[in-house]
């Protein structure tokens, strides 16, 4: 039960951490496609560029930190419970 514990904690910090990378590459990755030069027509670049900015603004990364809170807070909650005598 303690390795399972000890598994959530690890989990639950890596799933925070690794959400917040993820989330900034992919802002990053959509900023650039953004700044991409237009070479074919340049309205309907402007409005894809619009709707990639839009996207990389609307990137959060408050869900995977809620989630990788909740295992890790489980696996503690799970490291606080006394073993029953026997």
């Amino acid at each position: 039960m303690r390795v399972f514990a000890w598994i959530c904690v690890v989990a639950g910090i890596l799933v925070a951490v690794g959400g917040v990378f993820y989330t900034e590459g992919e802002r990053l990755r959509l900023e650039a496609l953004a700044n991409f030069p237009g070479h074919y027509d340049a309205d309907k670049y402007d409005r894809m560029a619009a709707a990639y900015r839009r996207q990389a603004d609307d990137l959060r990364p408050w869900g995977s930190l809620m989630v990788g809170a909740g295992v890790a807070a489980l696996g503690i909650l799970l490291l606080a419970v006394r073993r029953p005598t026997s």
